[in-house]
């Protein structure tokens, strides 16, 4: 694994020291086609404006198949430009990389990319890649570990929500090129809050302060309404950060993870909101596999 952090001022500098990182990672860098390549995945990286970076996969570095939607990290309409400059991490690992940007006080967005580990099986590549935002806004996000409902129900969650900004946790800000359906085959399918909903519901989180870490998994439709396992991350689990700083970094045994926010930590309100227009996304979080110093 590569570690790197530091400061950027501006999208395009955020964009360079990115590349650079997955570089010295043993990623490659295509500028022409700006492309990210390694390990059987392709991503687009592309800072598209002052205020937007975006990701887009992709089959090959300059042909095959790109995927329809991008993910991105951008300007919240909620509260404003990001300050620059800004912190950033890159978690780099030969097949997934991770990044993670402090965009103001407490606030944070990310970007990820890899390839599952379930790639043989699957008809695709089992390239993937996720982002904070689904489309360039933050007005209409929606964030909350309850499942069932509507997307505007106090006890909601909805895996067509296009604003929501956990780690593959609802429906579209993920994409995994499974190729089980050959019309979509870079498909959205069911993210990780109703796979483990009831356990992120009972962490003990709010009385101790145990990291218990969930898996980050997504399924795709097979046949006849029958789901199978598309993706699962090898160094990105869920958790709770209660008791833990934004960037705190615990141990478990022989590994080290850090722990950040879907969004921006809020322990009054654990689950976040499915009201729409969430400034924060409660105690949800993600611990990524950390080996700097």
């Amino acid at each position: 694994m590569a570690y790197t952090t530091g400061t950027a001022a501006s999208m395009a500098e955020l964009r360079s020291k990115i590349v650079a990182a997955c570089q010295s990672g043993g990623w490659s860098w295509d500028a022409t086609n700006e492309v990210i390549h390694g390990n059987g995945c392709f991503v687009q990286l592309t800072a598209q404006s002052a205020t937007v970076m975006a990701l887009r996969g992709r089959t090959s570095v300059s042909g095959g198949v790109a995927a329809t939607s991008p993910a991105y990290m951008c300007r919240n309409s909620n509260l404003g430009d990001w300050a620059w400059p800004v912190t950033y991490a890159v978690f780099c690992f030969e097949a997934e990389v991770f990044v993670i940007v402090n965009t103001q006080q407490d606030y944070y967005q990310w970007l990820a990319w890899g390839t599952s580990v379930f790639a043989a099986a699957l008809p695709g590549s089992g390239a993937w890649y996720a982002g904070s935002v689904y489309g360039t806004s933050f007005s209409s996000n929606s964030i909350t570990s309850m499942y069932g409902g509507t997307n505007t129900s106090s006890n909601s969650y909805s895996t067509v929500s296009q604003y929501n900004c956990g780690l593959f946790w609802g429906a579209e800000n993920g994409f995994v090129h499974h190729g089980i359906t050959p019309a979509t085959p870079w498909a959205a399918g069911i993210g990780g809050c109703p796979l483990i909903n009831d356990l992120i519901n009972v962490l003990p989180n709010n009385w101790n302060d145990e990291v218990v870490l969930l898996p980050v998994r997504k399924v795709g439709p097979v046949i006849q309404s029958r789901y199978a396992l598309t993706l699962e991350l090898q160094n990105a689990r869920y958790t709770r950060n209660d008791w833990y700083d934004p960037g705190e970094i615990v141990t478990i045994g022989q590994d080290r993870w850090q722990i950040f926010p879907f969004f921006k930590k809020n322990s009054q309100y654990r689950n976040g909101t499915g009201s729409g227009g969430s400034n924060h996304s409660g105690t949800l979080a993600m611990a990524i596999r950390y080996d700097g110093t």
